[in-house]
C-alpha cells in the first residue's frame, strides 16, 4: 500500500490508496460498491491510515485508480471533541471515538463508512416489505371465541343421553409465520355445562343437576382443534340421598371448525371427562343413578370470534 500526503496551507490531505486484487478496478463478486477513501487533518485523527484502510478493508474493497468505479468518501475530525466525520455523496455521518483505542476508533468509523455508502434498497424490496408487514399472514395477533354449543353427555345414568348445553370461551395468541404456512392458535380455553338426567323411582321421577367445568390449554391448526386439562362436575340431587357434592378429573377434547360469515364460525366438539370416581345415587337405600368416572359429549354450535379469523 502507498501513501500521499499533501499540505496545502495550514490544512493537509492524505488521499488513502489500497487495491484489492480480485477487485480488478470494478464492483466486487459480493456486489459491494467499492470505496476511495481521503484523509482530512490526517495528523488529528485517532487513527492512522493504515488503522482505517484495514478496518475498511474488512468489510468493503478500496480501490485507488482514478478511472475506477468508486464512491468517494472523505474522514476528517469533527468539531467536536472526539468526534470523526465520514462524508460521502449520499451523507454525512458524524462517529464519536473519543477515549478508543485507535483500532477500535478505525473499526467504528469503517462500520460508519459501511452505512453512508450502502445503496438504499431497491423498490421491489421495498415493497415487499411492506406487503409482508401488512399482510394479515405476518406476525402475531391475539383473540378471543366464545362458542354456544348444544351437545348431548354420556355417563350420568348409564346409557342414557342427557342434553347438556355448553358455553365455550377461548383467549389466545395465534402466531401467524410464513405466509404460505398455516397459522396455529393457542390459548387457554374454558367450558361452563349443564346436565339434567332423570330416572323413575317407584312411582317417582328423581333429577340430578350437574354443572360441569372444564379449563385447560387449547391449539388449532388448520381446521382441527385439541384441548386437555382440568374438569370439576358439580352435581345436585332431587329426591336422592346424594345431595350436592363435586366430581374431580381431567377431560380431553378434539373439534373440527369452519367459516361461516362475521366472524362466525360453525364448531362440532366432543370430549371425555375422566373422574377420579364413580358415584352412586340413591333412594331409601336403593341404587337409581349413577355418574362417572367416564362421561362422553358431543355437540354442534356456533363460534363468535373476535382479534383474529
Amino acid at each position: 500500500m502507498n501513501t500521499t500526503a499533501r499540505q496545502p496551507g495550514r490544512q493537509s490531505t492524505l488521499r488513502l490508496v489500497a487495491v484489492v486484487t480480485t477487485l480488478c478496478g470494478g464492483v466486487a463478486s459480493g456486489g459491494e460498491l467499492p470505496v476511495r477513501l481521503t484523509l482530512q487533518q490526517p495528523g488529528d485523527l485517532p487513527f492512522s491510515s493504515e488503522q482505517l484502510v484495514t478496518a475498511v478493508e474488512a468489510r468493503l474493497p478500496v480501490v485507488r485508480a482514478a478511472d475506477a468505479v468508486a464512491a468517494p468518501v472523505r474522514v476528517q475530525p469533527a468539531g467536536t471533541l472526539g468526534a470523526v466525520v465520514v462524508e460521502t455523496a449520499a451523507g454525512r455521518l458524524e462517529v464519536a471515538v473519543g477515549g478508543r483505542q485507535p483500532t477500535e476508533a478505525a473499526r467504528l468509523v469503517a462500520l460508519a463508512i459501511v452505512d453512508v455508502t450502502r445503496p438504499p434498497p431497491s423498490a421491489a424490496v421495498v415493497t415487499k416489505a411492506k406487503a409482508a408487514l401488512a399482510a394479515p399472514g405476518a406476525g402475531s395477533a391475539a383473540l378471543f371465541g366464545v362458542a354456544l354449543v348444544p351437545g348431548l353427555s354420556v355417563g350420568l345414568n348409564g346409557r342414557a343421553a342427557s342434553l347438556e348445553p355448553t358455553a365455550d370461551l377461548v383467549l389466545g395468541l395465534r402466531h401467524r409465520g410464513d405466509t404460505t404456512a398455516p397459522a396455529t392458535t393457542w390459548g387457554l380455553g374454558l367450558s361452563l355445562g349443564f346436565a339434567r338426567a332423570t330416572a323413575p323411582w317407584r312411582d317417582h321421577e328423581l333429577a340430578l343437576s350437574t354443572f360441569p367445568a372444564r379449563l385447560g390449554p387449547r391449539v388449532r391448526w388448520h381446521q382441527l382443534e385439541l384441548g386437555a386439562g382440568a374438569a370439576a362436575r358439580m352435581y345436585g340431587t332431587t329426591g336422592l340421598d346424594g345431595g350436592w357434592g363435586t366430581l374431580l378429573g381431567g377431560f380431553a377434547t378434539v373439534g373440527i371448525s369452519g367459516a361461516l360469515a362475521g366472524g362466525v364460525r360453525w364448531t362440532a366438539l366432543a370430549a371425555c371427562d375422566v373422574y377420579r370416581e364413580k358415584v352412586v345415587f340413591r333412594a331409601a337405600g336403593d341404587p337409581v343413578m349413577t355418574a362417572g368416572p367416564f362421561i362422553f359429549w358431543l355437540g354442534v354450535g356456533a363460534r363468535w370470534q373476535g382479534g383474529a379469523s
